[in-house]
Parts: C-alpha cells; sequence; structure tokens
C-alpha cells in the first residue's frame, strides 16, 4: 500500500493546513493547489480569473507529477477548474474530488465536474441529494496530544457557523451547573473585531484539548456528516457533549463517553463529565484513520 501512495496526489484546499504534514508522513504527496498564498498575488490571481484567464501559471509545482500520477484527490473549493487541467495533462488519471464541507458552503457543484471526476462527501444528506458517493470522515492517529495537567471541564474552539446563539445558551447552562469550561466562539467574519476574534493556531487548539475532560460539538446547520469535534473525542479520548442525535446510531456510540444534549438528562452532566473514557476497540477508531478513509475510495 505504502508504494501505491507515490502515485497518489492530493490537492488539500481546506482551512487547516496543519493537517498537510500529517498526510505527507503518510508517504502521501499532498499540495495547495496554488504555490503562493500571499495577499497580493492571491489579488491577482482571482483578477486573472475574473478575466477567464488559465491558472495553471498560479499552481504549484505538484502539477510535474502529474504525467505519473494514479489517482489525485481534490479537496473541493471555490474554484474547480483545476480538475479541467488535471485531466488535460493526464486524460486516464483518477480524479476523486472531495467534499470535507457541506455543499452549501461553496455552492451546488457544476454538471461538467461530474463528466470528469467522481464526486464524494462526509455528508450522508449531500450524498443523496447531488448523487455523490459517501466516505466517512477521517482523522489522523498519529497526531498526539501532550501530557499536561487537566484545568477544563468542557472546551469549544470553532467558528460561529449559525451555531452562536445555541453555544451562548448552552455556555450559561454550564455555568449555572459550575462546570468550567474555556469557550472562543469565532463570529462571521462581518461581526469580527481583528484583536479580540482572531483564530487560535491548531496546535494551540490541541493543547487545549490536552486540558480538558470533554469537547463540545454542535452540528452545524444544514450539515448531516460528522464534525472533527467527534474525530477528535474519538482519537483523543475525550468525552464528547454533543447535539447530534443521530450520533447515537455510530458505531463508536457509547453512553458513558457521549452526552447528547436534549436526549440525556442534564442533572447527570457533572457525573459524566468527570466518569472514566470508555477505550474503544481499536478496530472501531482504526476506520476513521486516514489510511482506511483513502482504502474506502478502493486505490
Amino acid at each position: 500500500m505504502e508504494s501505491e501512495y507515490k502515485k497518489i496526489l492530493i490537492l488539500y484546499n481546506s482551512g487547516l493546513d496543519y493537517f498537510i504534514s500529517y498526510f505527507e508522513n503518510q508517504g502521501i504527496q499532498t499540495k495547495r493547489t496554488y504555490s503562493e498564498s500571499r495577499l497580493l498575488l492571491r489579488i491577482l490571481r482571482r483578477a486573472f480569473a475574473s478575466l477567464n484567464f488559465s491558472q495553471a501559471f498560479w499552481y504549484g509545482d505538484w502539477k510535474k507529477t502529474l504525467p505519473a500520477l494514479k489517482t489525485v484527490i481534490v479537496f473541493a473549493d471555490l474554484h474547480p477548474e483545476v480538475l479541467k487541467y488535471i485531466k488535460k495533462v493526464n486524460k486516464n488519471v483518477r480524479i476523486i474530488y472531495w467534499y470535507w464541507d457541506p455543499v452549501f458552503r461553496l455552492g451546488p457543484p457544476k454538471k461538467w465536474i461530474y463528466k470528469i471526476a467522481e464526486m464524494w462527501s462526509f455528508d450522508p444528506d449531500n450524498c443523496l441529494k447531488y448523487g455523490f458517493k459517501f466516505n466517512r470522515t477521517f482523522y489522523f492517529r498519529n497526531i498526539h496530544l501532550r501530557k499536561t495537567a487537566t484545568e477544563y471541564d468542557v472546551v469549544f474552539v470553532g467558528n460561529d457557523k449559525g451555531r452562536i446563539e445555541y453555544l451562548q445558551t448552552l455556555q450559561n447552562v454550564f455555568s449555572k451547573l459550575r462546570i468550567n469550561g474555556y469557550y472562543h466562539i469565532i463570529p462571521e467574519k462581518q461581526n469580527r473585531d481583528k484583536i479580540q476574534y482572531q483564530e487560535i493556531p491548531y496546535v494551540d487548539y490541541l493543547n487545549l484539548i490536552a486540558k480538558s475532560k470533554a469537547l463540545i460539538d454542535v452540528k452545524p446547520l444544514g450539515q448531516s456528516g460528522l464534525t472533527i469535534r467527534v474525530m477528535e473525542s474519538i482519537f483523543f479520548k475525550k468525552k464528547l457533549i454533543t447535539n447530534d442525535n443521530s450520533i447515537i446510531n455510530q458505531d463508536f456510540y457509547c453512553s458513558d463517553n457521549i452526552f447528547i444534549q436534549g436526549m440525556d438528562r442534564e442533572d447527570q452532566l457533572i457525573e459524566f463529565i468527570n466518569s472514566p473514557y470508555i477505550e474503544l476497540e481499536a478496530k472501531i477508531v482504526e476506520r476513521y484513520d486516514v489510511k482506511s478513509w483513502l482504502e474506502r475510495f478502493n486505490i
């Protein structure tokens, strides 16, 4: 399998650069579509795109490897034109267009994409609506937390995504129960104070997880796929407090590890947080590792 990875390229267009090195550590060539991310060059690139000029000039060195590749997995973004370029350079390459976000964040897929790429998503509802193939979301078993003392009962770090009122209500409930929490809710861009609401680097967020007993998971409106908070809970063996009622049907569900808001009794929340985490079978955790994710594409 490792040798097969040499013929795979992942064009990673997601927001967390932190994960790129973990793909690479698995022997999987993983690159950003565009070689340069500085603001001025991004503006120039977008100007070229608005004039319908080819974007190939801006692509990274990965384009030199295209002729030798068997499979390219492209993380869906707002600029799918790269798919045409890939197919033009290597007409025999297999292209997998992977949605790691719900479709509504990018807009409905253009019809021409279906003709040159396989459409896959982590979101079951999107798969039904748009005719995608389903693959579970994933995480990395080689990401580890540092050992440190516990400081928080619960932690939430994330963008608003229509969840801010619910999160604030939840925060008030926890405060009344004297549950010690760390909350960093980042408003939508138009509502942000640049100083107060800076995003927390993922490595710093991992340190917060290390200091906490439980993670708060609030599934955004319009999303049916599992969030990354769920993956972190599984891989780091942290309790999970979620509003996702459907999680009860997942293979990793355990009432000792997962508290479902609106279903489980609020007066048992403190006991839930302070009770030991029940370790899952290794084969269940393995299903959500990045290598298993790749295997489900039949690579």
